[in-house]
């Protein structure tokens, strides 16, 4: 919830101060004031020094907004994740804040700036579906370029590797004699070459 309040401009962490900012909370504009983008919050304080401020965890969206059909200025737009005071009974209402600088070119500037102050506070739940997408937590690759096994998925590797080793060529030569047949008698390509030899199977007729 957005409440407006006295409270002194902040001074430390400031990423951006832009002067003659229009704030509007949904379509209510609340005057001509400053906008203070620091790192750990975003203020906006009016004439007579009332003002708000928002946690950067609770603006899910910002982006610059020059689509003039919706609302009649070029601003940069945020979505906040809980409605806007007046709208707590409302589950389906969206909270919003938009401000419009009397400076238009200095969009790009105030984006980035929100930008930097957003990349200091990474959302939780994000952070823990990255981690939950990996393999159960442990990280297999130690260099994504060079793709290099840590001791635990060297060993994986190895037992798989030796459950699926093939025979070379090599291997047959040397298990056959001139004749084609295997060490045990058995000639290569026969059905029953694991079966035990019958009595008189290989007897002279």
């Amino acid at each position: 919830m957005v409440v407006m309040s006295s409270f002194p401009p902040p001074t430390e962490g400031l990423l951006h101060v832009q002067a003659d900012t229009q704030a509007f909370m949904q379509d209510r504009c609340l005057g001509n004031g400053v906008l203070y983008i620091a790192q750990e919050r975003l203020s906006w304080s009016n004439e007579q020094g009332q003002g708000f401020s928002l946690e950067y965890p609770s603006i899910s969206v910002h982006a610059i907004c020059r689509d003039t059909a919706k609302f009649p200025h070029q601003c940069i737009y945020c979505m906040l994740d809980s409605p806007l005071e007046g709208n707590d009974d409302d589950e389906e209402a969206v909270g919003e804040v938009r401000f419009v600088p009397a400076n238009i070119s200095a969009l790009e500037t105030m984006f980035n700036a929100m930008s930097d102050g957003q990349a200091l506070h990474p959302d939780p739940q994000e952070e823990e579906e990255e981690e939950m997408a990996g393999f159960g937590g442990e990280e297999y690759f130690t260099n994504e370029s060079e793709a290099v096994l840590t001791p635990e998925g060297q060993a994986t590797l190895e037992r798989l590797e030796g459950a699926f080793q093939m025979p070379s060529q090599q291997d047959f030569e040397e298990m056959t004699d001139p004749n084609g047949h295997v060490g045990n008698g058995t000639k290569i390509g026969d059905v029953d070459m694991e079966e035990e030899d019958s009595p008189g199977q290989f007897e002279d007729a």
